[in-house]
């Protein structure tokens, strides 16, 4: 059965109502009562509300006027929960109508079939922007009325906000996460609709996005702030050199002196005029300019990071929860082992069955050496990741 709006929302407003009224009620009656207590243990009995109470309490409450309620609920010393409850359902009832006049899903394709038909899916994707648009909207609306109340406190998040984003105050991270979500929504459409197969109409769009994004940042924030953001961030400069310097495992001086010089480069190459040097080639100059700051013995280690086995290395280091330093002692390894193997190759005056048995016996030597430092399983689970080097000093 399908009840008609105006009875839905008149029983709303009367359970809004009883819920003002019973609390400007009985919040004197149960303050005495707590005071009251240390004395007597008598129930305090309180009369229900009559009809005519409901509705005049809820009139003098201006539930219409928004702003004025959540005013009078402060007065009247409601918790913040509280006060949030009563916004977002009367927010919810002025977007119902709206929202009720999007048009229906598309209805499913069969069970063996992919995902949705070409002309069902640009209909699906209109229908969850607009409802993203109308859910963007009303959270506006209730940070409007509500602020900083319009969400509760989630320690969680806000550890996170300040991971992602730098330590910022909290109206900014939750503004930024604002932004951060409307711009992952309207790029998430993009990707919906290309379904793998960018256009270069997507491509462009996707550019305008990523730019508008950051201008609304920059709005934001100081220049100070930008740039704690940009260094916090999980994407862009910061979150690639996250992933590529697992294995170097920098201190907090050393990321901000590589971000810094890498975020720099970066801006000359994404700001018009572009410099005519390649971005290859800055690249290697930027390389060689931060290992030159970070010394002799820890520049060295960052210029392996360049080496995809010396990285996988490390990743299985940390995987069997050895110490840090076996990856470097391993890679050294390897590269004397590799050393020697080449002179034995072009070594002119052993014979063939000489060079056999010295490369042999120099497979044996790698072996033994790695599995003490790796352990038995460490050594077989390196000869599947990167260890295939090995095999390919016996000859066959």
């Amino acid at each position: 059965m399908k009840l008609h709006p105006l009875l839905v929302a008149g029983s709303l407003a009367a359970n809004l109502a009883f819920v003002v009224f019973g609390f400007v009620k009985l919040r004197p009656l149960l303050i005495a009562s707590s005071a009251a207590t240390a004395v007597s243990p008598r129930k305090v009995s309180t009369p229900a509300p009559t009809a005519a109470q409901l509705a005049q309490t809820w009139h003098q409450l201006q539930p219409d006027d928004l702003p004025a309620l959540v005013a009078q609920l402060r007065a009247l010393g409601f918790p913040p929960s509280v006060v949030r409850a009563i916004i977002t359902e009367r927010v919810s009832q002025l977007f119902a109508a709206r929202r009720q006049a999007l048009p229906p899903p598309p209805a499913a394709l069969p069970y063996w079939k992919r995902g949705q038909s070409a002309a069902t899916l640009a209909d699906d994707t209109k229908r969850r922007a607009a409802q993203q648009a109308l859910t963007t909207e009303q959270n506006r609306l209730l940070h409007e009325l509500l602020g900083p109340d319009a969400a509760p406190e989630n320690d969680d998040l806000r550890a996170y906000q300040r991971r992602s984003y730098g330590p910022l105050p909290p109206e900014k991270l939750d503004a930024l996460f604002r932004i951060k979500q409307d711009y992952a929504d309207l790029t998430n459409q993009i990707a919906a609709t290309a379904q793998g197969v960018f256009l270069p109409g997507d491509r462009e769009r996707l550019a305008y996005l990523a730019t508008e994004q950051l201008k609304d940042i920059k709005t934001l924030l100081t220049p100070d702030e930008f740039t704690e953001y940009r260094i916090h961030d999980q994407m862009g400069v910061a979150g690639t050199l996250r992933n590529k310097l697992t294995v170097f495992d920098p201190t907090e001086q050393e990321f901000r002196l590589i971000f810094n010089l890498s975020q720099e480069l970066d801006d000359r190459y994404n700001t018009p005029p572009r410099p005519t040097l390649s971005r290859r080639e800055a690249e290697e100059q930027l390389a060689a300019q931060i290992k030159a700051q970070l010394g002799p013995e820890r520049g060295a280690e960052f210029a392996l990071t360049y080496n995809p086995d010396y990285q996988q290395l490390g990743h299985l280091v940390a995987r069997l929860e050895l110490p840090r330093e076996t990856t470097r002692q391993v890679f050294d390894l390897k590269t004397s082992i590799e050393q020697r193997a080449t002179a034995i190759q072009v070594d002119t005056t052993l014979a063939p069955e000489q060079r056999a048995a010295q490369l042999a016996s120099l497979a044996q030597e790698a072996t033994t050496k790695i599995t003490a430092t790796l352990g038995a399983r460490g050594f077989e689970a390196y000869r599947q990741y990167g260890g295939a080097w090995l095999d390919q000093l016996s000859p066959r």
